[in-house]
């Protein structure tokens, strides 16, 4: 008798020490719902959270953390992979990120239909495709507008990001490859912005390098105009132009480490070279005074020269 009380009296406090483990301690996913819930954490961490806490499935992503991924890898692809790696990559994998940035619809961003073409170029082709890289920023015009779905004439990187409170785009940066194997050129995609620095310049060539190289094209060199946000981007890819001995005008390829020749666009260069000599007192290396009438000499001699090198300077220009 004595010891079934015993044992009653163990069950009971068995029982209810259960019951006090349950009221005091949930389950994980209640407990993670609970805690997000009682915080006062953005909706994107929020989201970021519950991928690092459960376990990873083929759900798609929400919104807010497609749009937070999109907008972190395109100012630093290496911020991206710290906050991956630190967060359980609970993020998408870049690879996912680059196909989230084409676009079929003719929007900022890379062309899907562009991509789909040129791995039908390189699949027909019976030699390597040898392509040329340009990028070049325009200006457009400032206006915005509501489209009845979205806003149109803000910044937009193609991460398609709907926020009234985004400055207005001054520019559009443009991704063109020319053909040097064939005889063909296409754009590949553009993003609206209103000033990137070198360093964001140089993270989202680096990012259309590797779209490039997903299609199986050769890229061997790169061309702009020679602003200084543009030597910048360069010297962050891994250029060197500061000193003359010391002169490094290629940089790496991201994925395959080939080098990636740069050119500054002759134009372009003739236009600043211009600008300098009519502003700033030059002399060369011997002394002398550079004169502006040297280049006024230039421009009369190529005008009754058969052979133009269409430096687009023109009379009134000059």
């Amino acid at each position: 008798m004595l010891y079934e009380e015993k044992i009653l009296s163990l069950q009971s406090i068995r029982s209810y020490v259960q019951n006090i483990f349950q009221k005091m301690h949930l389950k994980k996913e209640d407990k993670d719902t609970e805690f997000l819930k009682k915080t006062t954490v953005p909706e994107t961490l929020q989201d970021l959270f519950k991928k690092a806490m459960n376990e990873p499935s083929s759900k798609k992503f929400p919104s807010t953390l497609r749009s937070f991924a999109l907008t972190l890898h395109f100012y630093s692809s290496k911020a991206y992979d710290f906050v991956r790696e630190t967060f359980a990559k609970s993020l998408p994998h870049p690879q996912t990120l680059r196909k989230w940035y084409a676009n079929v619809g003719g929007g900022p961003g890379f062309t899907q239909e562009v991509h789909d073409t040129l791995k039908s170029k390189v699949s027909k082709s019976k030699s390597v495709i040898v392509c040329s890289l340009m990028v070049d920023e325009m200006c457009i015009r400032r206006k915005v507008e509501w489209t009845g779905k979205k806003l149109c004439g803000l910044i937009d990187y193609g991460t398609d990001t709907n926020d009234d409170s985004l400055p207005e785009a001054k520019s559009a940066l443009v991704f063109l490859v020319n053909c040097m194997s064939e005889r063909w050129k296409m754009p590949i995609g553009y993003f609206c912005i209103n000033s990137l620095n070198g360093k964001e310049r140089a993270n989202l060539t680096s990012q259309c390098l590797e779209y490039l190289h997903s299609t199986g094209i050769h890229i061997c060199s790169i061309t702009f105009d020679g602003t200084p946000c543009n030597v910048a981007m360069a010297e962050y890819l891994g250029c060197k132009s500061t000193h003359l001995t010391l002169m490094k005008t290629w940089f790496p390829h991201p994925v395959t480490e080939e080098p990636i020749y740069v050119f500054l666009d002759p134009s372009n260069m003739l236009k600043l070279i211009r600008n300098s000599v009519a502003s700033l007192v030059i002399y060369d290396r011997n002394g002398p005074k550079i004169s502006w009438s040297f280049l006024e000499s230039l421009f009369a001699g190529e005008g009754r020269s058969p052979s133009w090198h269409k430096n687009q300077t023109s009379a009134f220009k000059l």
